[in-house]
């Protein structure tokens, strides 16, 4: 399911989570599917990248303690209220995109940083592809909710 632009009563090209895959059959429910759980898997890889670095940081052990666990929840706090599907303050496209994506490769340069450039790049280019992806999933499911509503 797409969100809804109530000014103009449009939809609009949000992803909204599970939902969308309402009114979907067959082999793109399944890739739509496997798309949502890939962008959650991406969320968790991001927020674990996070930690890891802050405990990687050479700093005094409390330092890296607070670094370990302040950057991820901030990552998390930024992410529950501007990006997730039930975000009280949802951001619009394309800023949603933009920030999904500024906090993901910055938890990829992290990554590539602290443990492996390889996992970095990994990260990355995974998380972009797949924020991508779930767009356009998502403005195909806006196209068809307006395609059923004028019949």
């Amino acid at each position: 399911m797409t969100g809804t632009d109530t000014a103009a009563g449009r939809a609009t090209a949000e992803p909204r989570g599970p939902r969308e895959l309402e009114g979907v059959a067959g082999p793109v429910r399944s890739v739509m599917a496997g798309n949502l759980v890939l962008r959650f898997l991406v969320e968790l890889a991001t927020y674990a990248a996070l930690g890891y670095w802050g405990a990687s940081v050479p700093a005094p052990w409390a330092v890296r303690v607070a670094l370990a666990v302040a950057t991820p929840a901030a990552a998390v706090a930024v992410w529950t209220q501007l990006l997730a599907p039930r975000a009280t303050h949802r951001l619009r496209e394309p800023g949603a995109l933009v920030s999904e994506v500024v906090i993901c490769v910055g938890a990829a340069v992290a990554l590539a940083v602290s443990a492996s450039p390889t996992l970095g790049a990994v990260l990355g280019a995974t998380a972009i592809a797949n924020a991508v992806v779930v767009r356009v999933f998502a403005r195909r499911q806006g196209r068809r909710s307006q395609r059923e509503e004028r019949r």
